[in-house]
């Protein structure tokens, strides 16, 4: 299942499946300077997902009415890691990896086998291949529970997001 953003804006958009056309959720996440709040709602606005993003707090999520610590929900096997696990209700636990570090795309791996069941794709502006917006590509094995693959993608994008962007200021502060 092929899963794509209308918008430019990785945060306010809609997510339409590319095969019917169908939108499949909303991402809205307001400006704020004093906190990050992104909201995933289903096709019928129900509210699937809330990430919030606070510095000098504990991140929090809220994903099925449930209010959890980031670090509780979204485990690491390490501190240092940026890998984070996603405990599925199939039983097995999966894994958002970076695919390539200069890339900044994001695959999801069955952490066991470490076969790559979702990749996203960043926005193409077209110079090399055909353009488009952000992109999620699922296989059958994960659509089950969709949500949960969209929702912590979006988490996971928001922190690479924020971890990037840290990193050029300091680079050229070094300068």
């Amino acid at each position: 299942m092929n899963i794509s953003w209308t918008s430019t804006d990785a945060f306010n958009a809609a997510l339409i499946d590319d095969a019917s056309g169908q939108t499949l959720f909303t991402i809205q996440s307001p400006f704020s300077l004093k906190k990050q709040v992104i909201t995933l709602s289903d096709a019928r606005g129900q509210v699937v997902g809330v990430y919030e993003s606070q510095l000098g707090r504990h991140d929090r999520v809220t994903y099925q009415g449930q209010t959890q610590r980031l670090s509780e929900w979204l485990t690491k096997k390490h501190w240092y890691s940026t890998y984070r696990q996603v405990h599925a209700p199939n039983g097995k636990t999966y894994m958002w990896k970076e695919h390539h570090s200069l890339s900044g795309r994001l695959k999801l791996v069955e952490e066991q086998s470490d076969a790559s069941v979702a990749e996203s794709h960043l926005k193409n502006l077209g110079f090399s291949s055909d353009k488009h917006n952000m992109q999620i590509n699922a296989s059958p094995e994960v659509v089950p529970f969709l949500e949960l693959v969209v929702f912590s993608f979006v988490v996971c994008e928001s922190e690479r997001r924020m971890r990037n962007y840290a990193v050029v200021p300091a680079a050229a502060a070094s300068d």
